[in-house]
């Protein structure tokens, strides 16, 4: 029996990295495996910029059967790289408990988020057709799109904390924290230890989350993106305070045409009595 990896253990990460290496005839098949976890990855990157990317320098050290192929060499396997992401990571956790900061954190993180999901896009080996070389329109594909999706649940994430924020004045803000934590740890890891299967999942559940916050905001005439997120919570309010008081200027000029067409009808009528308005006529003398 031949010991060549099927396709099917190759996108399950049931070979090792070493193995698919070496031996793995099915050079594309190693390459949609890298591609699809890597996505999934990055996605996850919108929630937590750091967690994803920690855990697959670590799990890429020291498993023997970890699912993705890095290059050889991969800065993600080194000790000073790990330690810095891990010290990252502790720095986004701890500021993402405090309302106000966590708010500003999103806004820095809106930056950081994408370049950790290209970086983490880019780390695979993506092999050419022949498989003789690493294939690098492959890899900006997955850098670009890698950059997107991450930026998209970013900003999802934002309008999340910012909404339980004002909603809650802050208390809910350690609780949504931690459930983001558990959500960016809990699936990153489900993908490492899974494969190839559990990536195609993750990247179907964030596409549907996205085809529905779309067509819910459409149907009902909405900005895909609320404005308090595209202009902060002043703007926002500064939005609000100015649509009151259009609307309320426009109902005293509404008000004033109402009050002049009943003086002028009354006068029409004769009937000028209670009103302290005085009305000038400019009427010619007749001639003689």
């Amino acid at each position: 029996m031949s010991n060549t990896p099927s396709p099917l253990d190759i996108l399950n990460g049931d070979v090792k990295p070493t193995g698919i290496v070496a031996q793995c005839e099915h050079h594309m098949a190693c390459t949609l495996a890298n591609y699809v976890i890597a996505q999934a990855l990055a996605g996850l990157t919108g929630i937590r910029a750091f967690v994803p990317i920690f855990l697959v320098a670590v799990c890429g050290k020291v498993m023997e059967d970890f699912p993705l192929t890095l290059t050889s060499g991969s800065w993600l396997e080194t000790w000073p790289a790990i330690i810095a992401l891990g010290l990252l990571l502790v720095v986004e956790i701890t500021a993402d408990i405090f309302p106000g900061i966590d708010e500003a954190q999103d806004m820095v993180m809106s930056i950081l988020k994408p370049l950790m999901a290209i970086a983490l896009a880019v780390s695979p080996m993506y092999y050419s057709i022949d498989g003789s070389s690493s294939s690098g329109l492959v890899r900006f594909g997955a850098a670009v799109n890698a950059g997107l999706l991450s930026e998209i649940v970013a900003l999802g994430k934002a309008v999340e904390t910012l909404a339980l924020d004002v909603g809650s004045a802050g208390a809910c803000a350690p609780v949504r924290s931690v459930i983001e934590d558990a959500i960016a740890f809990g699936a990153t890891m489900l993908v490492i230890v899974f494969g190839f299967g559990m990536a195609v999942f993750l990247l179907c559940v964030m596409a549907v989350a996205i085809i529905c916050w779309v067509t819910y905001r459409k149907r009902h005439g909405l900005p895909i993106l609320p404005r308090c997120c595209s202009g902060g919570k002043k703007d926002a309010q500064n939005d609000a305070t100015l649509s009151e008081s259009e609307s309320g200027g426009s109902a005293s000029e509404s008000n004033s045409d109402d009050s002049e067409k009943s003086f002028l009808s009354k006068v029409e009528e004769g009937d000028t009595q209670g009103d302290g308005r005085i009305l000038y006529i400019d009427a010619k003398p007749e001639e003689d």
